[in-house]
């Protein structure tokens, strides 16, 4: 197949040049990747700018844009039209809310929005990666995932980070709650960052991605691109 690979970290994060030399070895891949990390960037994309466009190798291009901007470019600069996107892997946790800020996420969904088929991948420590395991994880499942992917639902990836033995299996299940308590703190006059832990939610132990990472298992996610409330907008009619 043709993949395009792409992330939020960065064209030289070790998530993606991971990825890219695993998935290599039996596809045929394309990365185009952010040249500076674009975390928590979501599906933001870059207007009224012109962007930098660095070739690092055959195949490889650092775009200095947002993770849907690398992806909006890849398709309708570079002209490639994959068969497979994969976005990752990440470093750090995508799992309940982070979804929504995920700049790795939403990399996918706009693979989704252009009609192509796409997956997330992201490894769930921001410190000690097992990086090697995920990419080949990935590898091993793409085949099974494949006819579930369309362009309204994407697959998002998390794999604990434990040595590999470890491991008890992986789990398709849904989000679940992981907000943060968000606070500010002034770094120097008027320069505010924000900091902030998770706050302990019940989620329901047997079906939901935060909780099954805890226990040691790979959480699959189907996400949907539409977020239209059909229950609703029945019962509004």
């Amino acid at each position: 197949m043709n993949i395009l690979i792409t992330n939020d970290d960065g064209i030289t994060s070790e998530g993606i040049t991971t990825l890219a030399r695993v998935i290599s070895t039996k596809h045929n891949v394309m990365v185009v990747a952010p040249i500076l990390n674009q975390s928590a960037k979501s599906h933001s994309m870059t207007l009224f700018k012109a962007m930098l466009l660095e070739k690092y190798s055959d195949n490889m291009y650092g775009f200095d844009g947002t993770p849907a901007d690398c992806v909006k470019f890849a398709v309708h600069g570079l002209n490639f039209k994959p068969d497979l996107i994969l976005s990752g892997i990440n470093q750090g946790p995508n799992i309940g809310d982070d979804v929504y800020y995920s700049g790795t996420v939403s990399a996918a969904l706009e693979g989704a929005l252009l009609g192509f088929k796409a997956i997330a991948i992201s490894n769930t420590s921001h410190k000690d990666n097992t990086f090697e395991y995920c990419a080949e994880f990935t590898l091993e499942i793409i085949d099974k995932l494949m006819p579930y992917l369309n362009c309204d639902r994407i697959f998002s990836i998390n794999v604990p980070c434990i040595p590999k033995a470890q491991i008890k299996g992986y789990k398709f299940c849904s989000i679940g709650k992981n907000l943060y308590n968000d606070h500010y703190i002034e770094k120097d006059k008027g320069y505010f960052m924000i900091e902030g832990e998770p706050q302990i939610y019940e989620n329901n132990p047997i079906d939901c991605d935060v909780e099954l990472i805890k226990q040691g298992y790979i959480t699959i996610t189907p996400i949907l691109l539409n977020r239209t409330d059909y229950k609703l907008l029945k019962d509004l009619e």
